[in-house]
């Protein structure tokens, strides 16, 4: 719907269609892989998604888009160059991994632009997202125990460390309590495997904390090469062909890790 870090747009149509007619992601974001298999065209008007978000600016993001009308989005005052907005829904279209951190910004000369094109893509999805999306704030953890699609896409871990030579972690486009230096992967881990159903889990290349395969090679926000790897339940391999694929090594030492992209 929005942009926001982190974002599976560009990769969603990579990972395997939901096997169940419920689709939860526990660490919601933009939710690109529920919403596009929410997309109308396809028919799946039975779909019931479950979105788990950490994130209050995010959360509060949805709830606000999931009780407007199409007709609300034409009249949203939409602010010039120059302006400084606190609005967050109209911050993402910076696409900037600096926002999450961030009270307010300058609205950007290309922003205004943005904005509109985003606001005519939430316009067509919003009448159909409104009766099949139930955002929840909360952990993860938080996340209903019930058989699903769980496509879980959580802060890398990978992006979670400091350069070589440096204190500065990356992946910092996520909340101060909202980014991989708060979350236990032994935990995440375990857990995943305990979720009942389809189970999707989304990493980038040098992760370790389940046993991931390549998925394929993707552009970053700033236009880096980042490898995405994936892990499938092993009784969900059928619907991804990955015995062709070897499973994912670690990264060589000293290796640099980058950031996610962007996407709604």
């Amino acid at each position: 719907m929005f942009y926001y870090y982190g974002g599976k747009r560009r990769l969603a149509r990579r990972y395997p269609a939901p096997l169940h007619d419920v689709i939860i992601e526990p660490f919601a974001g933009s939710a690109a892989y529920a919403l596009r298999h929410l997309d109308p065209s396809r028919k799946r008007t039975g779909s019931r998604v479950i979105l788990i978000e950490k994130d209050r600016r995010v959360c509060d993001t949805w709830d606000r888009l999931l009780r407007m009308e199409p007709g609300d989005l034409a009249e949203y005052p939409i602010p010039r160059a120059g302006d400084r907005t606190d609005d967050f829904l109209i911050m993402t279209s910076a696409t900037s991994n600096r926002i999450a951190r961030s009270d307010s910004m300058i609205v950007t000369p290309r922003m205004p632009q943005v904005i509109e094109r985003m606001f005519r893509q939430i316009a067509v999805v919003l009448p159909y997202a409104k009766s099949h999306i139930e955002i929840v704030h909360g952990d993860y953890s938080e996340a209903p125990d019930i058989e699903a699609t769980w496509f879980i896409d959580p802060p890398y871990w990978v992006n979670g460390r400091a350069k070589p030579g440096t204190d500065r972690a990356q992946g910092l486009g996520y909340a101060r309590d909202c980014d991989s230096s708060n979350l236990d992967y032994t935990a995440l881990a375990k857990w995943c495997r305990e979720r009942r159903g389809q189970k999707i889990v989304c990493e980038q290349a040098g992760a370790t904390w389940l046993p991931f395969h390549h998925l394929r090679s993707a552009r970053d926000s700033i236009g880096n090469s980042a490898a995405e790897v994936v892990w499938l339940d092993p009784d969900d391999q059928l619907s991804m062909s990955l015995e062709s694929l070897p499973a994912h090594a670690p990264a060589a030492a000293g290796a640099e890790p980058v950031d996610a992209s962007w996407g709604s």
